[in-house]
C-alpha cells in the first residue's frame, strides 16, 4: 500500500470530485445512451456506412453490432449492403428513428443547457480549457501504453472538428 502524503491531498479530492461528475452524467443524461449517439449521429450525417459510424464513435465493431441489433429491433434504423462496396454494410435512420432522434436531441440540448446553468459564461470558458488541459495530460500516457482510448468523446462535442465550444 503507497503512503500517504500529508493527509487527504488536493488530487485525492479532484479525482473524487470527477468520479461523482462522471456518476451523475452517466445516470442521469437518460438511458440508452449508445442507442442516442448512434440514433445523433445518422440525425446529421445521414446514411453511412457501419465501420464510418464504428470509427465516429470509436467503439468496437462487435460492441456496435449489438447495440446496432437493438436499435434495428426497435425500427430506427435499417442497414442494407452498400451499391459502391458490397463488403460494407450501410446504416440509415428509418421514420421512426428520425422521430426519435429529433426528440432526443432536443431533451439533450434541454438538460445540457442546464447542466451548466450555476455557472457564468466565463466560468464555462474557464472549465472547457481546464479539462481540454487535463484530457491532453491523459492522452500523453495512453498512446505510450498502447491504449487505443476512446478520444474522450471529443469527436461527438466538436473537439476534433474544431468547432466552438
Amino acid at each position: 500500500m503507497g503512503v500517504r502524503r500529508h493527509g487527504f491531498v488536493i488530487e485525492e479530492k479532484l479525482q473524487g470530485q470527477l468520479r461523482a461528475c462522471g456518476h451523475f452524467l452517466h445516470y442521469n443524461m437518460g438511458q440508452k445512451v449508445g442507442q442516442a449517439r448512434i440514433l445523433s449521429v445518422l440525425l446529421e450525417r445521414g446514411t453511412i456506412t457501419q465501420r464510418e459510424l464504428q470509427d465516429i464513435l470509436e467503439v468496437r465493431s462487435g460492441s456496435l453490432s449489438e447495440i446496432l441489433n437493438k436499435v434495428e429491433d426497435d425500427g430506427f434504423i435499417e442497414r442494407s449492403q452498400s451499391e459502391n462496396d458490397r463488403r460494407q454494410m450501410e446504416v440509415k435512420l428509418t421514420e421512426a428513428g428520425t422521430e426519435a432522434a429529433s426528440r432526443l436531441e432536443e431533451e439533450r440540448v434541454d438538460m445540457t443547457s442546464g447542466l451548466f446553468s450555476c455557472l457564468s459564461s466565463e466560468e464555462k470558458k474557464t472549465l472547457a480549457e481546464l479539462l481540454d488541459k487535463l484530457l491532453d495530460g491523459w492522452e500523453g500516457p495512453e498512446r505510450e501504453r498502447g491504449c487505443r482510448g476512446r478520444g474522450h468523446g471529443r469527436r461527438m462535442h466538436g473537439r476534433e472538428a474544431g468547432q466552438p465550444l
